[in-house]
Order: structure tokens, then sequence, then C-alpha cells
């Protein structure tokens, strides 16, 4: 079977900002995207649809389903919610630097532990949103959809290539962008294709598609 996980469409609120768990809509770009990511996705047949369950998520599995005429439920589960960022939420890069001097740096030395001021690491967020997946893969009938997050969709990849997490940010995840793992019967996982997407570029009126392929 195969796991495709999908970063939400582009939200309406600055990427200067670490908005982590604040429930943010998406952008008017964001649901072009969406349409976008569902024509990319129009030759899968997926048994289940899950999607964290904040509202940028939510949309984007929303539109998706409805381009690719998924006849079921979205499943939302909390678990794949974004990092947890504390303190930071809501601060752009600047003011957490402003008031946590250094936090950046010590961040990039042990990004697996981690901890911004009462938020939570990535080993914990990978423990949550792991737990998640491997109960859709267990329970599955056919290929499975997640709809998630920049930060967990890195972790979940990460975890199921064996790639540290200390380099999490070596895989690219633009918004809306489709990556495919296959689920092996004895259990171990390939990484088909990471970061694809929907290209669009707006010419006056007429808008063109293009589906860049991006394998690994």
């Amino acid at each position: 079977m195969k796991l495709v996980l999908v970063r939400h469409a582009k939200p309406a609120i600055s990427s200067r900002i670490f908005y982590g768990q604040m429930d943010v809509p998406l952008s008017e770009e964001g649901r072009i995207q969406a349409v976008l990511a569902g024509n990319l996705l129009n030759t899968f047949h997926f048994s289940r649809i899950i999607s964290s369950d904040l509202s940028r998520c939510m949309e984007t599995a929303a539109i998706i389903c409805d381009t690719i005429r998924f006849e079921g439920d979205i499943e939302a589960a909390p678990g794949l919610r974004e990092v947890d960022f504390g303190d930071w939420t809501g601060l752009t890069w600047e003011q957490i630097e402003e008031h946590y001097a250094g936090a950046f740096e010590k961040r990039l030395k042990n990004l697996p532990e981690f901890r911004p001021p009462n938020g939570e690491t990535l080993l914990e967020v990978s423990k949550r949103a792991w737990t998640v997946m491997s109960n859709a893969i267990q329970n599955a009938q056919g290929d499975v959809l997640i709809i998630g997050h920049g930060g967990v969709n890195r972790l979940l990849i990460a975890k199921a290539i064996g790639l540290p997490l200390q380099n999490i940010f070596n895989l690219g995840q633009d918004h809306c962008c489709v990556n495919i793992i296959e689920c092996y019967e004895d259990g171990n996982m390939g990484l088909l294709a990471l970061n694809l997407q929907a290209a669009q570029r707006n010419s006056g009126k007429n808008l063109n598609m293009a589906w860049p392929i991006s394998l690994v």
C-alpha cells in the first residue's frame, strides 16, 4: 500500500510567524493550491483520509476530497497537529530572538530534544504523529492520505526512512506538497516521492498547470 502525506496549503498568515498550533484559515492562494493538489492525486483510490484537526489542514483535506470525489469521511486527528511552540506561538523570528536571545542557535544544535518555553520537543511530536500514522496503516484496506503540517510531515518521513531527526530540515516541504511512501508487508518503508507540487503560473486570466517530478 501507499501512504501519501500532504502538507496543508498556504494559510492566511505571515510565514515569519511561528504559528504552530494556532488555528488559522487558508488563504485564497492556498485554496487554489489545494485544488491543484487534488488534481495531482486523482489517480489514487484512497481507503482513508486522515487530517490534523486544525482548520488549515481540514480545509485542505475538504478541497482535495471534493476534487478527487472521495465519498468517505475525513478523519480528524489531533495527534497530527503541528509542533506546539509554547510561548513562541504567534511571535516572529525577530521577536523570539529579541526575547529569547540565542534560542535559535540552541534549537539547531539539538533539534530532537529542544523545548521552547512551555512547548514540546520534536521527539514528543514524532511519537504522537507516528502513533496516528501506524494505526492508519494497520487498519487500512488500501492507500491512505494524510493531511498534515510541514514539521510533522518531516518527522514522519524521517522516521519512515531512518533519517536522524537532527536532519529533518534537509527534507523540503512546500505548501500543499505531496510525498509518497511505499509500505511493504515486512514493515519496512520506502520514500518514492518527496515534495511534489502542482505548479501554477497565473498569466492574465489563464491558469496553467504543470506537475514537476521529484522522485527519490
